[in-house]
């Protein structure tokens, strides 16, 4: 159990780094960016994706932090994680990387927004169906296995 507990504290220091780059990004965007990055059609897009992943990475870092002051959650939390079925299904879905390679896709698409707006939009465009597809492959699974 040891080890899961490091496995938390690594998410929760891999989490915070995020947390820190996209507070940066929106701190830099409001008051330091040249105007004609602001005057940009798609700035308003670009600043609510760094703050909902701000949110999301407190959020996940705070249920961490509640999992590791909880022996019981912690338990249970390791053995969702690692229950077979589940990991199964999260596997066929392509969970794992497909959720990665959008996350990286989106990420992209902010910093080529700022040069191309074709390319924003194709990058936001499959990213986006990249993400359905998982969840809709993860709903399927779970109802057949």
């Amino acid at each position: 159990m040891e080890k899961y507990k490091n496995t938390l504290k690594q998410r929760i220091l891999f989490l915070g780094i995020f947390d820190l780059l996209f507070t940066s990004f929106l701190i830099f965007h409001r008051f330091f960016a040249p105007e004609h990055w602001k005057s940009i059609p798609i700035n308003e897009f670009q600043c609510g994706l760094m703050a909902a992943g701000i949110l999301l990475t407190t959020i996940i870092i705070i249920r961490y932090r509640r999992i590791l002051d909880n022996e019981t959650k912690l338990r249970l939390q390791y053995n969702m994680e690692y229950d077979e079925r589940l990991r199964m299904i999260r596997a066929r879905a392509g969970f794992p990387i497909l959720f990665y390679c959008s996350i990286a896709m989106l990420i992209l698409a902010v910093i080529w927004g700022y040069m191309n707006l074709t390319v924003f939009y194709v990058l936001t465009a499959v990213a986006v169906l990249q993400l359905l597809t998982c969840c809709i492959a993860k709903l399927v699974y779970s109802r057949i296995m």
